[in-house]
């Protein structure tokens, strides 16, 4: 009589599941039917995006989700907490100063399997500061903290070649040996102590020789130049368009390129990252990337994954004291509240042109002018930065170890 029993409870819990399970099928298809459809395109006339939303639930009467709105939910779903800019700023050592340092965990895999910083954004024509959604305009101002002024430039580069896209081994060679012989004035962009003092912090800074190097941005390979005659012993390039080269000691990758590699286990862990005037453009759609309040952070995130423990980054970035600035979308100017946050997880070693605090709070009147429209008038410095990798622990006593290493470098 007991299995008896015991037999028909359990016949009848059977039975209780499956009726179960087949609501939650039911349930599931008629969820899966309400759910948000979306068609999207570009109107050709203004270059704007458009995306069509049918079907949209309006759950508790709240409005559904504006194109922007969609589009800063897939954003905000890989990046996590990178990109939440009210991170603590931790300052445990007086000589860190102007440079703050943050932390965040960093989900890896989660940066590099959305595409969110590889597509072309959906326009024929880069947009201007009146075409960002709503839903951004408070991100790319750092809520009150950074300032937004208008500078439109169309240098639209992702999905098509880059702007010089045949890098040849004689002229990258020839550009090294002008290096080697302190020759500036034949190659490269920017002033000549700009290639100058990189080539010396990329030797007795960074240290790259024997190394295996990624160079973020790079129209044409100047950079690639200074890093082979720092004795690096390869160099590998992401950059917007497609770049090819016969040189063996260069490759080049874009974006879309970079990340299938990472994904499919096939990219290297790097022993530096070299970045010089290119990340303070992530996200503002200037090379036909996809609008991305966080675009720049995200970027800086993904060289942290790919590179070796206490692995180097040399960044050459538009930097100010007083204020943090967007130009949209020519670039960003970095001040005390976004440069803690653009290198999450990165421990600054020195300044690599000698430069202290002091000279980088009194940046405004460092003769050095950023080119812009008539009636622009703003003084900046672009020094080249080194950092080395950290984690998310971030302690106190790191920090203070890292900050000693200033006098020995």
């Amino acid at each position: 009589v007991m299995l008896f029993t015991i037999s028909v409870t359990l016949i009848q819990i059977y039975m209780f599941h499956s009726t179960m399970m087949d609501k939650e099928s039911e349930l599931a298809l008629k969820t899966a039917a309400d759910l948000p459809t979306f068609e999207s395109g570009v109107n050709h006339q203004s270059g704007k995006l458009r995306i069509e939303v049918n079907n949209v639930p309006h759950a508790n009467n709240e409005p559904p989700l504006t194109p922007g709105g969609i589009q800063r939910r897939e954003i905000l779903k890989a990046c996590g907490e990178l990109c939440n800019l009210n991170r603590p700023i931790l300052k445990p050592d007086p000589d860190f100063g102007y440079f703050g340092y943050s932390t965040s965990r960093t989900n890896c895999t989660a940066l590099f399997e959305s595409s969110i910083l590889d597509d072309p954004g959906n326009f024929t024509s880069p947009p201007r500061w009146s075409d960002v959604p709503h839903e951004f305009v408070d991100d790319y101002q750092m809520g009150g903290r950074a300032k937004v002024e208008e500078w439109w430039i169309k240098d639209m580069f992702l999905g098509g070649k880059a702007k010089v896209s045949n890098w040849d081994k004689d002229m990258i060679e020839s550009w090294k040996a002008m290096a080697l012989e302190n020759d500036f004035t034949k190659f490269g962009n920017y002033q000549l102590i700009d290639r100058s003092t990189l080539l010396n912090v990329l030797t007795n800074v960074s240290k790259v020789q024997d190394q295996s190097v990624l160079v973020i941005g790079s129209e044409s390979p100047w950079i690639e130049a200074l890093v082979l005659a720092a004795g690096a012993r390869r160099v590998t390039t992401l950059e917007y368009g497609a770049i090819q080269t016969n040189h063996p000691r260069v490759t080049t990758y874009t974006p879309n390129e970079f990340r299938t590699a990472y994904l499919e286990g096939d990219l290297e862990q790097f022993d530096a990252v070299v970045s010089y005037s290119s990340l303070e453009h992530s996200g503002l759609g200037r090379y036909g990337d996809a609008l991305n309040p966080w675009g720049d952070i995200m970027a800086v995130a993904r060289a942290w994954c790919v590179t070796k423990p206490k692995g180097t980054l040399t960044l050459g970035l538009s930097s100010m004291s007083k204020d943090d600035l967007v130009y949209f979308n020519a670039g960003r100017v970095y001040g005390p509240n976004r440069w803690p946050y653009l290198v999450t997880n990165w421990l600054r070693m020195n300044y690599s042109s000698g430069w202290t605090d002091d000279v980088i709070k009194n940046a405004p009147q460092i003769p050095r002018r950023l080119r812009g429209p008539p009636g622009f008038n703003i003084f900046w410095n672009q020094s080249s930065l080194v950092f080395r990798r950290s984690g998310p622990s971030g302690s106190a006593d790191e920090l203070k170890e890292t900050n000693l290493l200033q006098t020995l470098l």
